[in-house]
């Protein structure tokens, strides 16, 4: 029998529904599951076209990087740690140590909370390979993740650091499988447990958190938000603290000067002034995004490089400007940033993350920099490939659309990375 998946629905103060709302609320997550199941289906006819194939090929395409390749060994109760490292980071040989006290603690929040552990396996076990026997393993992962969450709500312990690190965990699994309806539900969740955690006196919140809506606003200015949303950054309110919410201000208000830009590009509606206007934002966002760099925040630091870098690389620079250089360095500042990332960011992250990609696109060809981005890409890339996984950064092309030359360098980037 196929192993059942639940929707997560946060059910915090549900006893205080009527029994009208109460009854719509279970049809809606009742339509959803059934919806979720025929998805479930369709992929699983559809993933019995992959194969294993060319194992001791990837080996030799990936041992130069340093990237193990061996396939993880099953699921066992007892020791679930290797299994998540091997999956997420690629790497069979084992975890060793951490490398900064943050991680040492998101380490420890993990094996202190099934619910994220369970959520983190699934994650690593749908996303290894489209083969049916790792989706059906990460569907009875995350089954238990799900099913562990919602006892947490309902027992009232819904707003510890572990339960919001298992539902952020959901909403990037989620948003991988590009499943958006069950995104938008995770999302809605994590709002509501950090209303929760304020209404019990709970206001501060843990770093890590603070640091994935800093890490990815970015992907919002291109559309693609993995665990980003305004519905978060309004609950956190002023108890995100300034670095966050100056990030948020200028990634909205580059979202509006790409709009702006689009718009120009359109021959009926563009004029001499909406150019100068343009150029005057786009002098005034460079400027706020460089006051970022103050912040010694390694994740504000790689956000205001990489908006920095949309910027430049959104609009022709002026004539006889060479900014070449500039956009060398930015990129190499970023990759320096992400090296001294508190955390390490998982393989699914790297290979989703618009900041990475605009990195490579930005390096100088045949530069150590670019030469860093692209040998760990590589690595990332070929080894779905070989997994199964026939276009690996489909997702990101979208955010990459309208503009040209954002779009070229990416698809010159994923046909160097693809060969």
């Amino acid at each position: 029998m196929e192993p059942a998946s639940f929707t997560f629905v946060n059910t915090t103060n549900t006893p205080g529904l009527s029994h009208q709302a109460a009854k719509l609320m279970r049809g809606h997550v009742t339509k959803i599951n059934f919806a979720n199941r025929r998805q479930r289906k369709a992929e699983a006819r559809a993933a019995e076209i992959a194969s294993t194939r060319a194992k001791a090929e990837w080996k030799d395409q990936n041992e130069e990087s340093g990237i193990s390749i061996t396939l993880p060994l099953l699921p066992t109760v007892s020791d679930p740690f290797p299994r998540f490292w091997s999956l997420s980071y690629y790497d069979s040989r084992g975890f060793h140590s951490a490398t900064s006290p943050r991680e040492r603690f998101w380490f420890d929040l993990f094996f202190a909370e099934p619910a994220l552990i369970e959520a983190s396996v699934a994650i690593g076990e749908k996303n290894w390979s489209p083969n049916v026997a790792s989706k059906r393993r990460a569907e009875v992962h995350l089954s238990i993740a799900v099913n562990t969450v919602i006892q947490r709500i309902q027992s009232r312990q819904a707003q510890t650091d572990g339960v919001l690190a298992a539902v952020i965990t959901l909403a990037f699994g989620e948003r991988l499988a590009r499943n958006d309806t069950a995104w938008n539900i995770h999302i809605d969740g994590l709002a509501q447990i950090i209303r929760e955690r304020y209404a019990q006196g709970i206001f501060d919140m843990p770093l890590w958190f603070l640091d994935l809506q800093v890490f990815d606003s970015v992907n919002e200015i291109f559309g693609f938000p993995r665990m980003y949303h305004k519905k978060i950054t309004e609950a956190l309110g002023n108890h995100a603290g300034p670095a966050l919410a100056r990030v948020v201000s200028i990634s909205d208000r580059v979202i509006q000067l790409r709009r702006s830009i689009d718009a120009y590009r359109n021959p009926r509606l563009s004029t001499s002034s909406m150019a100068t206007d343009i150029e005057e934002s786009l002098a005034a966002l460079c400027r706020e995004a460089r006051d970022l760099q103050a912040d010694d925040n390694p994740n504000v630091q790689a956000a205001s490089r990489s908006i920095e870098l949309v910027i430049r690389l959104s609009w022709p620079p002026q004539p006889g400007v060479d900014q070449d250089q500039d956009l060398a360095r930015l990129a190499n500042e970023l990759k320096e940033a992400w090296c001294r990332f508190p955390i390490r960011p998982c393989a699914y992250m790297e290979l989703t993350s618009y900041q990475f990609m605009i990195g490579a696109i930005a390096a100088s060809q045949g530069s150590p920099t670019r030469v860093w981005y692209v040998t760990r890409l590589k690595g990332l890339v070929h080894g779905m490939q070989m997994r199964g996984w026939e276009e690996p950064l489909e997702a990101l092309e979208g955010g990459f659309a309208s503009d040209l030359v954002l779009l070229k360098g990416f698809k010159s980037l994923r046909k160097e990375l693809m060969s």
